[in-house]
């Protein structure tokens, strides 16, 4: 061979080694910051950086990527402060991707106001195609364009799991119409997505997740704030929507489960919105609603909570309905699906003049159980507290109507205002349930939880009077009267020991002392021994207790109720029956005393559907 042949073989050789040695796949940390040198290791925009890892052409002045393209580890770009004025687009499966080799674009934690993102273009300023395993999170990204129907980000693919295990994390995410969507995640098929801790303005669905006919699996909604918008989500399987804060709908439809993979919306705050139910689950494995909290201001043809869809435990949940509806059927709470489970429920109309009702079922057939719940209603004007089956009940024969709400109530929750739906009544209680374990703000309940979404935090030692049973208003005589009280440990610990006294007038107090055990929320009815004698009328009566565990009380607000009474009953009643004999009642009755009473008076009331 000859020597110049040879020296061009050489040439040659070396040139391949040195285009070898420019070629790279990715691995470790790698920087997008316009302010530094353009290397390959650092870009000046996301463009560049993705043309570096898939064979691309940089557009940043800096030296392109030889084959083989791709990544060979994790790969994380940290994106430093600036505007990055581009669409960024991945449509293509990256070479050696997978769920151990990912890919992070991260603006640093704290850092999404100086890291920004912004696109006028029609579309979306993030395109995520056929591309699983990636993350953007700590970001801004801006949608300038105000055409209907652009998206901050999209995540689509062209065959099943073809964007799969992506994550959209604490971004702020701004569109310019309201008529778009923040985050928007639509295919053949996909599963796994993490949307969480994002804020999202400017439109009118914040997130939506969905391809109609096509069930996707095991993604994640969690703590997103939607400051204009709502979440859609359908065709779900094992979906967990949780803790995001939205000021529109969340609306889940054609919702389904599949073997173990329960839909679980819980801990979300709907503000002036309506929680949208219509997915169907299977009998076996229900779709859970629980801790949330929902409020609406302004749907007059609207509820917040329409459940329409099959086989759901809709528990602890806080719901208040301020708009003036336009029938009862826009309530907080309409039932119309079948398999429905209603427990530890807050439902609050609170409007004058409003003819929506606290609970609006359909039919009994649709209901499993219903308890523990609490019915409040402002207006009384036609006497109305609930619906069920065709028959309008009131707050005075509710209880147990259709074979439902034995434990439940009619009581004023008190929530701090129309918005903040959390309360302040300790022993308001319901029925511990396996998959209810803590409240919307993540505290643990106890084991005779709080109805509603909050769970009301309880004192150690704090005992209190729940009642004064006698003397009543239509009781108490001159002479001697009977005392007796209802207490209660409104604390977290149980009671063992505890006073108990009552004060008539200015007398000298009567105390006793009982070694009744009380778990939280527990009470006891006692009677004093010592009789009180009354005299005259006005006087007061105050019953109160002190010493739980022989320690200072914890809470005396609630320790004392004073009764205050003007005048006294002529007639002192003990006895007083009605028995239904042929077609007639006859009425039997004792009393132990009588002062100036010439004749009684029997009034009685005509049944109705309402129960009045």
């Amino acid at each position: 061979m000859k020597i110049k042949e040879i020296t061009t073989y050489i040439i040659l050789f070396l040139l391949f080694i040195a285009v070898r040695a420019n070629a790279t796949q990715l691995s470790g940390t790698y920087t997008i910051n316009p302010s530094a040198s353009v290397t390959t290791t650092n870009f000046h925009n996301f463009y560049s950086a993705i043309a570096f890892m898939t064979g691309g052409t940089r557009n940043d002045s800096g030296t392109n990527n030889t084959s083989p393209f791709g990544i060979s580890g994790s790969v994380i770009f940290t994106v430093a402060a600036g505007i990055y004025s581009e669409q960024v687009n991945l449509t293509t499966t990256i070479t050696g991707i997978s769920p151990v080799n990912t890919i992070i674009f991260d603006g640093g934690n704290g850092n999404a106001a100086t890291r920004i993102i912004t696109y006028g273009g029609v579309g979306q300023t993030i395109i995520i195609n056929n591309s699983p395993y990636l993350t953007f999170r700590n970001l801004t990204i801006n949608e300038t364009n105000t055409s209907s129907g652009t998206r901050g980000i999209l995540i689509y693919g062209t065959y099943s799991g073809a964007s799969n295990c992506c994550r959209i994390s604490r971004c702020n995410i701004n569109l310019a119409t309201i008529s778009s969507i923040g985050i928007y995640a639509t295919a053949i098929r996909i599963d796994s997505l993490m949307i969480d801790s994002n804020i999202i303005n400017g439109c009118n669905t914040g997130i939506n997740i969905s391809q109609a006919g096509v069930t996707f699996y095991q993604n994640k909604i969690i703590s997103n704030q939607i400051l204009n918008g709502g979440i859609v989500f359908g065709y779900q399987s094992g979906i967990q929507v949780l803790n995001n804060t939205v000021s529109a709908n969340i609306s889940a439809a054609s919702s389904t489960n599949n073997g173990a993979n329960s839909v679980i919306i819980s801990g979300n705050k709907i503000n002036n919105g309506t929680l949208s139910v219509s997915g169907i689950n299977s009998s076996g494995v229900k779709g859970i609603i629980t801790n949330n909290m929902i409020t609406n201001s302004t749907g007059t043809s609207a509820n917040c909570l329409s459940l329409s869809g099959n086989y759901w435990s809709v528990a602890n949940n806080s719901m208040n309905y301020t708009a003036v509806a336009t029938a009862y059927t826009y309530s907080p709470l309409y039932v119309s699906g079948i398999g429905i489970s209603i427990i530890n429920n807050l439902s609050q109309v609170k409007q004058n003049t409003n003819p929506a009702l606290p609970l609006y079922v359909n039919s009994t057939s649709y209901i499993d159980t219903m308890d523990y719940n609490v019915f409040y209603r402002t207006d009384t004007f036609d006497h109305y507290l609930i619906y069920i089956n065709g028959v309008y009940y009131n707050s005075g024969c509710f209880i147990g109507a259709g074979g439902f709400n034995t434990h439940s109530k009619y009581l004023n929750p008190g929530f701090v205002n129309d918005s903040n739906l959390h309360i302040s009544i300790p022993c308001l209680v319901g029925t511990s349930l396996p998959y209810v374990t803590n409240d919307i703000d993540g505290n643990a309940r106890y084991s005779k939880p709080s109805i509603g979404a909050c769970e009301v935090q309880r004192l150690t030692n704090d005992i209190g009077t729940d009642k004064i049973i006698s003397p009543s208003i239509t009781s108490i005589s001159t002479g001697s009267n009977s005392v007796s009280a209802r207490f209660k440990n409104y604390g977290s610990n149980t009671v063992t020991s505890f006073n108990y006294s009552y004060q008539l007038n200015s007398n000298t107090p009567v105390t006793l002392y009982t070694t009744s055990s009380l778990n939280s929320c527990d009470t006891v009815s006692l009677i004093f021994s010592t009789p009180a004698s009354i005299v005259s009328a006005p006087g007061t009566l105050k019953v109160y207790t002190s010493n739980p565990n022989s320690s200072t009380d914890a809470n005396m607000l609630n320790d004392t109720i004073i009764f205050t009474f003007s005048s006294l009953t002529p007639v002192k009643l003990i006895d007083f029956t009605a028995n239904r004999i042929n077609e007639n009642v006859v009425l039997n009755w004792q009393t132990a005393s009588e002062l100036n009473n010439d004749y009684f008076e029997i009034h009685r009331s005509v049944p109705s559907a309402q129960c009045s």
